[in-house]
């Protein structure tokens, strides 16, 4: 009756219930062959009973072309967060590679990806991809010329990798494996100093390793009550930082860790995510400047953990309340840097005033004004001024990733809808609201550039329940 068709993944009210409800008639049968006609349904539609098997020969693993699309993903996700002149790192210097994560072959990988699977199936066999690169190997690669050294500093967890069990390959009511205790061993963190102090450069990579129910230090039901970094990571970072070397922050991550003393001390950081197969390979290749990032942080990183909730997105709070000095982010939603400049300029509408049925074409230019190609991403917010029930200070309507030379200028337009200024009424209906709205223009959620004040015109316009968001955009050559 709650609308759930599919019980996944245990089978607790199905095995345990559903016979005794329908006998007590809690349940019909025309209920129960309603559930079971719409996953019948869906099976017939996909093709399921025509070919039950798929064709395992038709199947292409670890295909360069696979490997490739891989690389380019990972390396449009990285996000250069903070950089004061030292990247591009030049080749030929001594690099401290220091880290757990810096030379882990699973540090990559995010939750219910299939090596994570793989390899907490308990065979005993490394299952990282062949094509995978660690940091470490990675910058070993693209710069050979340079001498590497590694220390790992610390371990998050002291177990073999092959031993360590990071998702449990099969999850049922009685496999109940128990949370791995996460290493507070420092030992190693002389180590790690003495190689930094050694070094031209340090490459510093910490963050998680994925597991599934405490099984890692991220994933699901791996939540945590702080933002500092795992086990004695922190204590690492400051050790490297204090040697005053300049060091370049790896932050391989599933959440956004407390950055303070690093956004202070770092001469750059580097936020990596959980970047997949062409992650190492990514790092290395921004870390040399053989790419240019330009990926756009998907979150808020908070000031502190103790500002929580926070996002960009909030709603507004009464006039004359005062401000918590912690409240916003050290690095906002939508932030990210490059190696080189982009400058925004030409900004318009094209109607100031649309029904609820119409559509606002916003444009603006922008220039590479520095000295290397790179891609920028035009984002598009929108506040709701006034409406029937409180609407965020401001949203994610539209976003262009835009390629561009040296000197080179392109316009961008986007074809804002009425419907996506729509909201969820207290009726429980999506609907688009007359009223007035601003749009805004920038480089991130408080980078904004241009606001300008549109309206919508009519009455209330519900809509339909195949409703359809989306903002398309156009890039135009000049």
């Amino acid at each position: 009756h709650a609308g759930l068709d599919v019980e996944l993944p245990s089978g607790t009210t199905y095995k345990q219930g559903l016979v005794q409800a329908v006998k007590k008639g809690l349940l019909s049968m025309d209920d129960l062959d309603a559930a079971v006609l719409k996953i019948l349904m869906e099976k017939f539609r996909q093709g399921i009973f025509e070919n039950p098997y798929i064709d395992i020969g038709s199947i292409e693993l670890n295909s360069r072309e696979h490997h490739a699309l891989a690389l380019e993903a990972a390396t449009k996700s990285l996000v250069l967060l903070k950089n004061e002149g030292m990247l591009p790192l030049p080749s030929g210097k001594k690099i401290a590679v220091i880290g757990p994560l810096a030379d882990h072959p699973y540090a990559m990988y995010n939750g219910y990806s299939a090596h994570i699977h793989l390899q907490g199936a308990r065979g005993g066999m490394p299952t990282a991809p062949a094509k995978g690169r660690t940091i470490k190997a990675a910058i070993e690669e693209a710069s050979p010329s340079s001498h590497v050294i590694y220390e790992p500093g610390c371990m998050l967890y002291e177990s073999k990798v092959e031993q360590a069990i990071f998702f449990p390959g099969d999850v049922g009511l009685g496999d109940a494996p128990s949370a791995h205790e996460i290493s507070g061993n420092t030992s190693r963190i002389k180590n790690a100093v003495a190689a930094a102090n050694e070094a031209d450069a340090v490459v510093l990579a910490v963050g998680d390793l994925v597991g599934l129910f405490q099984q890692g230090t991220v994933g699901e039901g791996s939540d945590v009550s702080s933002l500092t970094l795992p086990g004695v990571q922190q204590q690492l970072v400051d050790a490297v930082l204090d040697t005053g070397k300049p060091v370049v922050v790896i932050l391989v991550s599933g959440r956004p860790y407390d950055l303070r003393y690093a956004s202070e001390k770092a001469a750059a950081i580097l936020g990596a995510w959980l970047p997949g197969e062409g992650g190492g390979e990514a790092v290395a290749s921004i870390l040399f400047g053989k790419a240019n990032p330009s990926g756009k942080t998907p979150l808020s990183f908070p000031l502190c953990a103790g500002a929580l909730p926070y996002a960009y997105n909030h709603t507004p709070k009464a006039k004359g309340l005062p401000r918590q000095r912690e409240f916003g982010s050290l690095y906002p939603f939508g932030f990210g840097l490059s190696y080189t400049t982009f400058s925004y300029d030409d900004f318009s509408v094209d109607s100031e005033k649309i029904p609820t049925t119409g559509v606002f074409n916003i444009a603006l230019t922008i220039t590479n004004t520095g000295n290397v190609a790179g891609d920028e991403i035009v984002q598009l917010y929108v506040h709701d001024m006034v409406a029937s029930i409180v609407r965020p200070v401001k949203e994610l309507k539209g976003f262009a990733r835009v390629s561009l030379q040296p000197a080179e200028r392109r316009r961008v337009v986007f074809a804002l809808s009425a419907e996506m200024l729509s909201f969820v009424s207290d009726g429980e209906r999506r609907i688009v609201e007359p009223g007035k709205f601003e749009i805004m223009l920038g480089k991130s959620s408080e980078d904004i550039l241009w606001r300008h004040e549109v309206s919508v015109t009519g009455s209330v316009r519900v809509l339909p329940r195949m409703w359809k968001l989306e903002t398309p955009s156009q890039i135009q050559n000049l």
